[in-house]
């Protein structure tokens, strides 16, 4: 176990399901930002369990197994994570769908851990919340090949 909240690093927990098209360029969207990446799997069927297996043994996320949970995975996954980050020595931590990237738009040219720390860092602030800016699909009815981003 390592000293208590001493990894200064801004962790990013996600649960994924069925997310495969995409996971990719969540990972290198959110590692490019300067965070940590903790997922638990909770797919049955397809290939994200293989990719998410590829990226943990490149050593570019943790990877929980969760495809036993089918009652209320995503509640108990994020219960499970948070533990575990604790644990590990996370002093950041937060929690984001795997359809969400985090992008700071204000300010000057920092990354998105960066931005984390320095709000987390101020006096009296315990905890942060963002906005989202939502975008449509563009009329899309139908998964094309192209980045999220």
């Amino acid at each position: 176990m390592r000293f208590p909240l001493s990894i200064d690093r801004p962790l990013i927990c996600a649960i994924m399901k069925l997310e495969q098209p995409y996971v990719i360029e969540w990972i290198a969207w959110h590692k490019l930002h300067g965070f940590d990446l903790m997922i638990a799997d909770n797919c049955l069927a397809g290939p994200q369990t293989a990719v998410l297996s590829a990226l943990r043994d490149a050593g570019w996320i943790q990877l929980v197994d969760w495809r036993h949970d089918r009652s209320q995975p995503q509640r108990r996954a994020y219960s499970h994570l948070y533990w575990r980050a604790l644990l590990q020595g996370y002093r950041y931590l937060g929690f984001l769908d795997a359809d969400e990237f985090l992008e700071p738009l204000d300010g000057p040219p920092w990354s998105g851990a960066e931005l984390v720390r320095s709000l987390l860092r101020r006096r009296g602030v315990r905890s942060v919340a963002f906005r989202w800016a939502n975008f449509g699909s563009d009329g899309k009815e139908a998964y094309d090949d192209e980045l999220v981003t």
